[in-house]
């Protein structure tokens, strides 16, 4: 899990999972006066690279 900081102070406000997707939640921040939307989009899963020699063993 990582966290999802306050984009003014870098406060911790709340923790995410990875697969996390998230839009319209407001959170205020206890440390200094800012509302903060939390805007979290869909990750596109990262291509995989394969070896020349694993290419030759399939």
């Amino acid at each position: 899990m990582e966290w999802f900081k306050c984009p003014v102070c870098g406060k911790n406000l709340v923790q995410i999972a990875p697969d996390a997707v998230c839009q319209g939640v407001y959170i205020k921040c206890k440390k200094c006066p800012a509302v903060v939307e939390v805007k979290i989009a869909r990750k596109e899963p990262e291509p995989l690279s394969l070896s020349r020699k694993t290419l030759e063993k399939l």
